[in-house]
């Protein structure tokens, strides 16, 4: 399937017959480059449709070829498949095999699409600061463990924090003999 416009995924559903055993989708964009989108397991009694979260559903270019790649299982070792010896061929039937993915989309405009894609780095960015933030506070945590004051909840802005426990610092070093030695005769 080529994209005749930009798109948004929706979800993806591997379908086949008795002996499938997995599905993957992959992307191949204009430029050349393929990307896997998708892999599920299948198994003919749980036809399960994957449904991307909105901040993880696949946003595709113009162009774009969604192909998939299916594998089946004619082993005796697959509960499902009724005769591992058959010749198996295309058809409609359960006891025949086939394959197809159900894909749903819908497209966009280009402007959308740029729009979706800024929208999601700021939110990535966001993310990354939201998580070196929360790392700094538990750092700081750590530190106000290790200076014993973790009693006391940080609480307010990381900027109120970090001078509360610089010191904190401070006063623990000037409680160290030779620190506070050096502190008042050499006015340090």
């Amino acid at each position: 399937l080529m994209l005749a416009k930009a798109a948004r995924l929706l979800s993806f559903q591997p379908h086949m017959h008795n002996r499938g055993k997995a599905e993957c989708l992959e992307a191949i964009y204009p430029t050349g480059r393929v990307e896997t989108l998708s892999c599920a397991k299948f198994r003919f009694n749980w036809h399960i449709n994957y449904v991307y979260n909105d901040d993880a559903a696949p946003l595709l270019p113009k162009g774009t070829v969604l192909h998939s790649i299916m594998w089946h299982d004619n082993t005796a070792k697959n509960p499902f498949n009724p005769d591992p010896d058959a010749q198996i061929t295309y058809g409609q039937r359960t006891i025949d095999e086939m394959a197809s993915a159900w894909i749903s989309w819908y497209y966009m405009s280009d402007e959308d699409l740029q729009k979706e894609i800024e929208a999601r780095r700021t939110q990535l960015e966001l993310t990354a600061a939201k998580n070196e933030l929360n790392s700094t506070r538990l750092q700081l945590a750590a530190l106000a463990g290790d200076l014993g004051v973790a009693s006391r909840p940080l609480g307010g802005s990381i900027d109120q924090a970090i001078p509360e426990l610089e010191r904190e610092a401070t006063v623990r070093a000037l409680m160290d003999r030779s620190v506070f030695r050096r502190f008042f005769l050499f006015g340090i």
